[in-house]
Order: C-alpha cells, then structure tokens, then sequence
C-alpha cells in the first residue's frame, strides 16, 4: 500500500517537473543501448535520427522499464527496422509510457537515404497520443529532420531538429518543444567509440552529453555515459552473440530514484 501511495507521489511529481525543469529531464527513449552512452540520441545503433543509416539488414528491438523503479510507472518501447544496399532506410517505432491515470504514446515512421559516402538525410513523421482517465485521448503530429555527415573514416557528425514542424504551427497552440541536437562519434579503433552531443530546445539553455562504448571481449561491450546541465550519469552493458543482442543500463536522476533499462534484440545481415 506505501508503495502505491509513493508512485502516485513521485508521478504527480513528475507532472509538475515537466513545466518547470528543461526537457533534458525526459526520457528521449527507453533503449539501454541511447540510454546507456549517456542519452547521445542523434547518434549511434537505435539512434533517433531518421539518416543515422545503420548496417544492411532487418533489425528488431524490444525495451521495458519500470520508471524510477516503480511498478505503476512502466515505458515500453519496440523498434523495427530495415536498411538496404543502396542505402535505404525504413524504421518503424511505437513507443508507451504510463499507468492507469495517465499515458502517453507514440508512433514514428522514419526514411532515411544515403545520397554518397560522406552524407545522408531522413526524415520522420511522429504521431503523440495523450490519454488521461476521464477525458478522451488526443493526438499531436509532428516532423523531424535529420543529417550525418562522414568527416574522416573514424569521425562522423549528425544533426537533428526534432519537431521543427512545431515552428510554423505553434500559433495553434501547440505545446511540443522544437529540439536541436549536434553530435560527433569518433572511432580511434574498432573496439570502441566516443560520443559528444550537444542539445538545446526552445526554452532551455544548452545541454552537454558525453559517451562511450568499448568491446570489452568478443561479445560483451561496456557503454557509460554522463551529462552536464542537469547532470546525470549512466552506464550500461550489451551482449552480442550470433544476431541476438541484450542490453542493459542504469540512469541516474538528480532528483528521483535510478531507473533500470532492459532491451533485446535481435537482426539479420
């Protein structure tokens, strides 16, 4: 019963914090694998840049969490995609995020193209439900843009507007941030990867995001990951083994409790 009372009180905090704290607080993605290299969301594997191209092939994953270790507080989120050999890519994403009070939903279909070996472009159509108990759900849409850019063979830089659509209808009343990020991934070898982004919003100043990912053996990959402004910290690890990856990683709040991520995947090159 304490415990049930605790959710109520840390969601009801969470309500408040989204209209008074940066949106750097919220969950971009409940993926171990973002979450993991300190929350870089325009770079990398399950990025959510729409040109972020990943390897030839199908790719599945599957992500659960119980926010803030709390039972009534679940995210789950389930992403497929698939990137051809001429460089086209099509990704599919349905994200959940709620209890019996409130929810909130989400749909992305992204296309993404490699026009040469140093650029690429894409483009997501996102789709955001709003269900409260005792009111009837609403839906927002909206468009993301995105580019990744091949500056050497082991530097690439991506750029991300998320919602930018929000620019010429926010007179609608529309409450959806407009989100910029700018990130560069360095690979000195291939058993690892550094990871550095920075992201601001319309209201918000600017936010700095640090990460890494090492092969530590064959199939085990240790990634970690910290941010300024507010600052936080996480660390996570996933295993790879014949197409079938599991993930894990924790995130640490300033405020409330650690979260716990759990993903699984699965892909076929």
């Amino acid at each position: 019963m304490f415990r049930g009372f605790k959710s109520i009180l840390i969601f009801l905090l969470l309500l408040a914090l989204k209209g008074m704290v940066s949106p750097a607080f919220e969950l971009q993605s409940f993926s171990p694998e973002i979450i993991g290299i300190g929350g870089v969301t325009s770079a990398g594997s399950m990025s959510l840049n729409p040109s972020y191209v990943t390897d030839v092939g199908f790719d599945f994953s599957a992500s659960y969490v119980n926010l803030y270790g709390l039972k009534d507080i679940q995210g789950k989120e389930i992403i497929a995609s698939y990137t051809s050999k001429k460089g086209y890519l099509f990704r599919m994403r349905v994200g959940y995020l709620g209890n019996s009070l409130y929810r909130e939903y989400s749909y992305n279909c992204e296309y993404g193209y490699r026009y040469s070996d140093i650029f690429w472009a894409g483009a997501s159509l996102n789709l955001y439900g709003l269900w409260i108990k005792g009111y009837p759900m609403c839906f927002r849409a909206s468009i993301d843009m995105g580019f990744t850019f091949s500056l050497t063979e082991k530097l690439i830089s991506a750029i991300l507007f998320r919602n930018f659509s929000e620019a010429f209808t926010r007179k609608a009343g529309s409450n959806i941030p407009e989100e910029f990020y700018c990130s560069f991934v360095y690979s000195p070898r291939d058993t690892g990867k550094l990871f550095l982004e920075v992201y601001k919003d319309v209201y918000f100043p600017f936010s700095l995001r640090l990460g890494t990912k090492v092969k530590l053996i064959k199939f085990l990959f240790l990634v970690a990951g910290y941010q300024l402004n507010p600052d936080r910290f996480s660390i996570g690890s996933i295993i790879k083994w014949r197409g079938i990856r599991v993930s894990f990683a924790y995130f640490n709040h300033s405020i409330l409790p650690g979260t716990l991520y759990y993903g699984f995947g699965c892909c076929s090159r």
